[in-house]
């Protein structure tokens, strides 16, 4: 489909699931231990299609941008980064949205095996942001997540 930009020229778009997901984005905040707060759009994955699906085949992931996995009850299962080709850090929170566990840029596979990352405890929500952006605003366990309007299995 055509799309008009600000000048009236007229470009052609060849993804109407960009505009889809960006229509579906959310805000997020991670909030720190030290008063900072970060802000992230987040594409929402709270059914087992989209959590099954995650960042397959995508060929980037905007530079606070992500994508929040819910689930309605604790987790113990595990994510791997089949089909995905960048690096991701992995943010796994409890229910009260503290952040219990952190994969540092999971890298990459394309064929299987794969690495599985699991917490070992159970958690209740995961963030996927490119790789390095935790290190970057200094995250760590023990932060939390401030999903305003996102609640489990909404």
């Amino acid at each position: 489909y055509f799309v008009q930009d600000k000048s009236g020229i007229f470009q052609f778009e060849d993804s109407i699931v960009t505009q889809e997901q960006e229509h579906q984005q959310k805000e997020i905040y991670v909030e720190t231990s030290q008063g900072e707060r970060y802000k992230v759009q987040v594409e929402v994955a709270d059914d087992e299609d989209e959590r099954t699906q995650g960042l397959m085949n995508r060929d980037e992931l905007g530079g606070n941008h992500g994508m929040l996995f819910l689930f309605e009850n604790d987790s113990l299962s595990g994510f791997w980064m089949k089909d995905v080709i960048f690096d991701l850090d992995m943010i796994f929170a409890n229910g009260e949205h503290e952040i219990i566990y952190i994969e540092h840029s999971a890298q990459p596979c394309e064929e299987s095996p794969c690495t599985i990352y699991n917490p070992g405890t159970p958690y209740r929500y995961v963030l996927e942001v490119n790789g390095g952006w935790v290190q970057e605003r200094d995250i760590e366990v023990g932060d939390t997540l401030n999903l305003g309007e996102i609640t489990s299995g909404s």
